[in-house]
């Protein structure tokens, strides 16, 4: 890196060759005309600020006596990543841990019935934060699992599914466990209401095999809103 006297030269020759002001460099790094000044007087500058005046005055780096190795900007160090194996390895005040139900839901044209519902405490864990602020509790909250394509895009097929069994007050375009009478199969499905007590039971993915459909309250059991599920990155 150049030293004070000759950094200030650099900043000078790299704005005025731009062509551009030091008002517009000031605005664009946030700060005020009389840090630019200040940087064109005495060379004094931030280390980090260099590759985007460069990138601003179209100079390389070289230019202020920097290479590539210059650049990198320190950063706090990350937190570490805990490998575990058993939710008691985990601090019990920092996750909570919603407990699994041993069926899956429904989103395509098979799966099992609901008979085959099995609770168990071996659940999907969250930061307790994240869990109380969603107000997520294990009494009412559980997890299962997506069979099927039909809530594709939106849920994939095996994903892990958060269900709200407090939430069965049915709000039109959300999504919910239902089951549908005559059968035991547990089903995920948007719901929307409609006229005369009337729901409409609809998938996300448009294939023409997952064809939207009515169905009377009475014929419709919710289980609980589904409220969670990982995205796809």
């Amino acid at each position: 890196m150049l030293d004070n006297a000759d950094m200030a030269l650099a900043i000078r020759a790299a704005i005025e060759q731009s062509g551009r002001s030091q008002k517009q460099i000031a605005d664009e790094f946030g700060v005020t005309e009389q840090a630019v000044s200040g940087w064109l007087r005495t060379g004094k500058i931030d280390k980090r600020k260099i590759p985007k005046l460069a990138a601003l005055t179209s100079k390389p780096l070289s230019h202020f006596g920097l290479g590539a190795e210059d650049t990198l900007v320190s950063r706090p160090p990350l937190r570490r990543i805990t490998i575990w194996n058993d939710p008691a390895d985990l601090p019990p005040d920092e996750y909570v841990f919603l407990r699994k139900i041993e069926a899956l839901l429904s989103a395509g044209t098979g799966g099992p019935a609901i008979d085959d519902v099995d609770e168990v405490e071996s659940g999907v864990s969250f930061r307790a934060d994240y869990a109380a602020k969603n107000a997520w509790r294990r009494d009412t909250h559980f997890t299962m699992r997506a069979d099927g394509v039909s809530m594709e895009p939106t849920i994939q097929d095996r994903a892990p599914v958060v269900v709200a069994t407090n939430e069965k007050i049915v709000r039109s375009g959300k999504v919910y466990a239902i089951r549908l009478a005559g059968q035991d199969q547990p089903l995920l499905k948007r719901l929307d209401r409609l006229p005369g007590n009337r729901y409409r039971v609809r998938s996300d993915n448009p294939d023409p095999q997952f064809a939207p459909f009515d169905a009377s309250e009475s014929e419709v059991e919710v289980i609980g809103r589904a409220v969670w599920t990982p995205v796809e990155l």
